[in-house]
Parts: structure tokens; sequence; C-alpha cells
């Protein structure tokens, strides 16, 4: 690894080790019952500071045609793995609005910094698809578009983070205990 690979790859580390350590933080100054969407994106952006560090795409996506050769061995006859990709994808989308409708009720407060937070972590996960499509990873195969759409995700996720820290903790939520009770 070169020098200017090195630097490189810091760089990255610690643009995505960034937003996760604030997450975090905005996660422990919360109040309880509006802690849920910090964690999710202090973990989503921890495992992109991971991926960066460790270099973890390059396995999964071999770990991925190796399934895809599992499921359907005549697959590579007909590209690369284009129902299986697709298959994925549904999947990843259908578990992603999962995961947002499950925060949606757990968080008392979704409010503008975490909605922006989220659409930051949307943008990420609109990128890796786009890259896992056909044709689009030629497209995004240009460095400089490829930088571009990863540091927007990236300034929207951190926008989305500041902003609940600049706004603090919020006033504590009240919880009336005939909500909690089956009707």
């Amino acid at each position: 690894m070169s020098d200017v690979q090195g630097a490189q790859l810091a760089f990255e580390v610690l643009l995505w080790g960034t937003p996760a350590t604030l997450a975090a933080r905005a996660a422990c100054r919360a109040v309880p019952h509006t802690k849920a969407v910090w964690w999710l994106v202090a973990g989503a952006t921890g495992v992109i500071a991971l991926d960066k560090a460790l270099d973890l795409q390059a396995p999964a996506m071999d770990l991925g045609r190796a399934l895809a050769r599992a499921v359907d061995p005549e697959s590579t006859s007909r590209g690369e793995h284009q129902g299986i990709r697709m298959l994925f994808l549904g999947a990843a989308a259908l578990t992603g609005v999962l995961v947002l409708l499950f925060l949606a009720r757990k968080d008392r407060r979704l409010d503008g910094p975490k909605r922006l937070a989220i659409f930051g972590l949307g943008l990420i996960l609109t990128l890796l698809a786009g890259r896992l499509m056909r044709g689009g990873e030629a497209l995004l195969h240009n460095p400089i578009l490829a930088w571009t759409c990863e540091l927007l995700a990236w300034g929207t996720t951190m926008a989305g983070i500041i902003w609940g820290l600049r706004a603090g903790p919020g006033e504590p939520i009240i919880i009336d205990e005939e909500e909690l009770l089956p009707r």
C-alpha cells in the first residue's frame, strides 16, 4: 500500500468514524424512549467505517457470488446473477422498511434531525444498491461521481447528527401507563 492509499484509507475511516462517534454521543444524551434512531445511525456508520478499514466488501461480494452459484449453478450463463441480485436488493429494501417502521414505533420522538440522518443512511443504501445493479457499477466507476455521491450521503447524515446534538436531549417523555396496556 502506497502512502497515498494509506492516507486515503485513514481519511475514509475518519470520515465515517466521526458520525458513528457523534451519533453514539447523541444516543447517550437523549432522553429514554428516543435513543433507537441514534443507535441505528451510530451502528450503520460504524459498520461503514469498519468496512473502510478492513475492506469487507470484497469478501462479502465473493460470498454473495458463491451463494448465487449454490442457488443456481447455471446463473453465470445468464449474466452476473441478476435475479439473485434483485432478490437480495428486494430483501434488503424490505428489511430497511421494516427497521424504519420498528424504529418509528419504538422512538417516541422521530423529529427533523433523526429524519435527516435516516435520509442520509437511505442515500448510502441507494448508493450500495446502485453499485450492485447492472450498469450501476460502471456508472459509479467514475471516482468523482462516486465520491460526490458518498460525500452527499455523509454530509446529510452528519447534518442530521449535528442538528440533533445542537437541539439537545429534549424534554423527558411522560408515558401514560394506560398507553402500555392492551386494549
